[in-house]
């Protein structure tokens, strides 16, 4: 359940930092990989909330 709660937060909008101190974890990269963020995942989010000029 601790997994799935980190997932759902961050899924939710929550920071990975916030999720990283919720878990206890010491680094925001320990914390993505736990609850299963990918690169690809990075990309997509840099590409939704790309501003265009």
């Amino acid at each position: 359940m601790r997994k799935t709660l980190g997932w759902v937060m961050h899924s939710q909008g929550a920071s990975i930092e916030r999720v990283c101190k919720v878990l206890n974890h010491s680094h925001p990269a320990i914390t993505m990989r736990y609850i299963g963020l990918t690169e690809a995942d990075t990309q997509a989010a840099y590409s939704e909330f790309e501003i265009r000029v």
